[in-house]
């Protein structure tokens, strides 16, 4: 059975989603640990979607994204530039 989320709760995940950078499933552990639980990872993952928080600055994943991208469809080309345009950066 689903419950709603307490105010609170939503502000909690929202601070350690965005200005802690965890995961789902330590924002899960964490709200927990402090009486909002059981909750899951998805349950997290749910939430964030629907209160629409930011998507958090994954670099390496946007990269690799749009190399996957660019290779289906059929730039190969496009594919290239983006490897070697980012070759030379340090990851995060």
């Amino acid at each position: 059975m689903m419950r709603p989320w307490p105010p609170e709760a939503t502000e909690l995940l929202r601070a350690l989603w965005n200005d802690q950078d965890l995961t789902a499933s330590e924002c899960a552990a964490a709200l927990n640990a402090v009486g909002f639980g059981p909750l899951t990872k998805n349950a997290v993952i749910g939430k964030v979607h629907r209160e629409k928080m930011t998507e958090r600055d994954r670099p390496l994943l946007l990269r690799a994204r749009r190399r996957r991208r660019a290779a289906r469809r059929g730039d190969r080309e496009a594919a290239g530039a983006i490897a070697s345009a980012t070759a030379d950066k340090p990851p995060r």
